[in-house]
């Protein structure tokens, strides 16, 4: 069975840092939430087509028209060697191995002279694996499809395993193995730039006996962030043929988009060319975040005709009705939770930016659940104006919990 979506491909042009929250500000997370993707459309929507979106019940039925998934690498190669394809174009779209308490793979290495492996090549293949939290699209459609949860065997000269990612992407393996010397796999780098913190009101500081203000010393600090990979290159073969050849690589991340209202379609992509110069992520005041948006590409998953269990691409926030009597989904489920919340986005209303919205718990992308039917709902977090001491929100604020399922076999271990 296959299922269709449009791929939403996010090439940054400037660096991202995607914030964990306050308690832990300086690192950043890999992969952008599909609560923070639908928000942000939401948001540039109600700039552009405000008098439609105002209402509440408006601006929920535009949430609710469509669903996207989280945004996970992607890399593409435009290249000259015809020999491994002749289209020019190797693209690899990568998604999240559904968690499970037992590892999906193993990797096959033995040694050239004597046929048998050794135990330190068995370790190391072991810590590579643990690494493992990304594959690349034909390896994750069969993880989905398998019948049974044997363990996948991942031959170590016919695959492409770089940090957290692994790829069985036929073209991308014969273009790495051939000109394995000059270009190796890459998604980003991740760097740390300094920063400095300093007080921003008098009131905060104290005062020495003469009422002169004792200004506190700046604190430095660290803020990771991801630098994708975009850059023109000249390799050479590692046979001894010494073959040349250019070639142009573009990294990113994407998202899937699953639209079940079409009218709203032209609403999606002119948020989405606004998004692009505003940005994603923090720092977007002095240019970080920026990308370029191409939704021109249509992904085919080819996915089992029949499960027993599914796993979520997005975030997902359960109906009560769709956990069950005492939890019962929980019980039959394998998942991690994550708090989301965060600071208001509010274009219209700027003096609600230091306000927090309510929280609340979701299911991570990756979950796996029973066969059932599972949509999510989209809640409203807006804050507690009986709390609240200069200023009130007067208007919903959205989070989107609806998320996008793929079907999924036995998890019975053979």
């Amino acid at each position: 069975m296959e299922k269709k979506f449009i791929a939403v491909r996010l090439n940054f042009t400037s660096p991202l840092h995607i914030s964990r929250g306050a308690s832990d500000y300086d690192r950043t997370l890999k992969t952008l939430h599909s609560d923070v993707i639908k928000s942000a459309i939401f948001v540039n929507a109600l700039m552009l087509f405000h008098n439609e979106l105002a209402s509440e019940a408006q601006g929920k039925t535009f949430l609710e028209s469509f669903k996207v998934s989280s945004a996970y690498p992607y890399y593409r190669l435009h290249h000259s060697d015809s020999k491994i394809d002749n289209s020019g174009l190797i693209t690899e779209y990568f998604f999240p191995i559904p968690q499970h308490n037992i590892s999906p793979f193993k990797i096959e290495e033995k040694d050239a002279k004597t046929g048998k492996k050794s135990a330190e090549s068995d370790m190391q293949n072991r810590k590579v694996l643990k690494k493992i939290t990304f594959a690349g699209q034909s390896l994750f459609e069969k993880l989905i499809k398998r019948k049974t949860a044997e363990i996948l065997t991942l031959e170590k000269n016919n695959e492409i395993f770089a940090k957290s990612f692994a790829s069985q992407n036929e073209h991308l393996v014969q273009w790495f193995q051939k000109y394995e010397k000059s270009h190796q796999f890459k998604i980003y780098d991740a760097s740390s730039d300094q920063r400095v913190s300093i007080q921003p009101s008098a009131r905060e500081f104290d005062a020495d006996e003469n009422g002169n203000i004792i200004m506190p010393p700046p604190e430095p600090y660290y803020i990771d962030k991801l630098y994708f990979q975009n850059r023109k290159l000249k390799v050479m073969s590692s046979d001894k043929a010494r073959e040349q050849n250019e070639a142009e690589e573009e990294t990113g991340l994407y998202f899937l988009l699953d639209i079940e209202d079409e009218k709203q379609l032209p609403k999606i992509k002119a948020a989405l060319k606004l998004l692009q110069d505003s940005g994603l992520g923090t720092d977007r005041n002095i240019g970080n975040g920026h990308f370029k948006l191409d939704m021109n590409d249509e992904i085919t998953l080819d996915v089992p005709d029949e499960a027993e269990f599914q796993t979520n691409l997005s975030l997902y926030c359960p109906y009560k009705e769709e956990i069950g009597n005492n939890g019962k989904l929980m019980q039959e489920s394998f998942y991690d939770l994550i708090k989301r919340g965060g600071y208001l986005a509010s274009p219209a209303n700027p003096q609600h930016v230091s306000l927090r919205k309510k929280s609340i718990y979701m299911f991570t992308e990756g979950s796996i659940f029973p066969k059932q039917k599972l949509q999510g709902k989209t809640v409203n977090l807006q804050p507690d104006n009986t709390i609240l001491a200069d200023s009130e929100v007067l208007h919903p604020v959205w989070r989107d919990g609806k998320a996008i399922f793929l079907p999924m076999r036995s998890l019975e271990v053979k």
